[in-house]
């Protein structure tokens, strides 16, 4: 038992390498001169606490919970992303339709005219990307009778994160931001958008994540569009290769 046990963690560990290696790689090919390939790597940052008050009595208080989606982008000649897709609680939540939305609006605006290959890394949140709606999603980009159609693109890749071994360039750039609030900014947050004529003092998670360096997008609840209503019709059946069957039946889906 002990021997199964060990050789189960020794699989574990190799496809975790496999999985850091990969993504490395996918940078390196995608930020090439002329490459016709282009890598996302998305994932929700951890939460951000609106306010970050810390005497005792704010500290009780309800607080806002604002969400940020990250987007990292790598495309040819060394180009290189990231992005920020922030919105509250009484926006919108953390499923699928929010997270489509991001992912394609991002997609329009960054993915080069001549790409052909388009690599998507995500982790394994089902709620988030790892589900079937962002799959129908990606499949209505290759699809011509789709509305979705993007006729320059030949093939998308998605590669999900080993559980356990999720983190990735977003954890990366929102330790960066985390340390801009701490180091050059006081430490201290008072609301998500930068707020016409507020005080001096007054910070904003939009003025941090620009500080820090990265895009802004502050997102609207027209933003947010119901895909999954219109990618899950009654007529669609679960691509169960895609979850089950033989290895070889899963890697026909390229899903890592």
């Amino acid at each position: 038992k002990l021997k199964k046990l060990e050789k189960e963690l020794k699989e574990h560990h190799d496809m975790a390498e496999e999985g850091y290696k990969w993504r490395a790689q996918d940078r390196t090919n995608s930020m090439k001169s002329n490459s016709k390939v282009y890598t996302m790597i998305i994932d929700f940052g951890q939460g951000l606490r609106t306010p970050t008050l810390s005497f005792g009595a704010a500290w009780y208080r309800r607080v806002l919970k604002v969400y940020p989606y990250i987007i990292c982008g790598y495309g040819k000649d060394g180009f290189k992303d990231v992005t920020y897709y922030v919105w509250d609680e009484t926006i919108a939540k953390k499923g699928a339709d929010e997270v489509i939305s991001c992912v394609h609006r991002n997609i329009m605006s960054f993915l080069p005219d001549d790409a052909e290959h388009l690599i998507i890394h995500f982790d394994g949140c089902f709620g988030q990307a790892a589900n079937c709606p962002f799959m129908c999603f990606c499949a209505d980009l290759l699809d011509p009778s789709s509305p979705f159609y993007l006729e320059q693109l030949v093939r998308i890749t998605l590669k999900r994160n080993p559980v356990g071994h999720t983190f990735c360039d977003c954890d990366t750039c929102h330790g960066k931001t985390q340390s801009t609030l701490r180091k050059n900014m006081g430490g201290q947050v008072h609301t998500m958008e930068k707020l016409d004529g507020a005080p001096e003092g007054l910070v904003s998670w939009e003025e941090v994540i620009t500080t820090a360096g990265f895009n802004c997008v502050l997102v609207t609840q027209k933003d947010v569009l119901d895909y999954t209503k219109y990618l899950m019709t009654k007529m669609y059946k679960k691509p169960s290769k895609a979850v089950a069957g033989t290895s070889s039946a899963r890697k026909k889906w390229l899903i890592s």
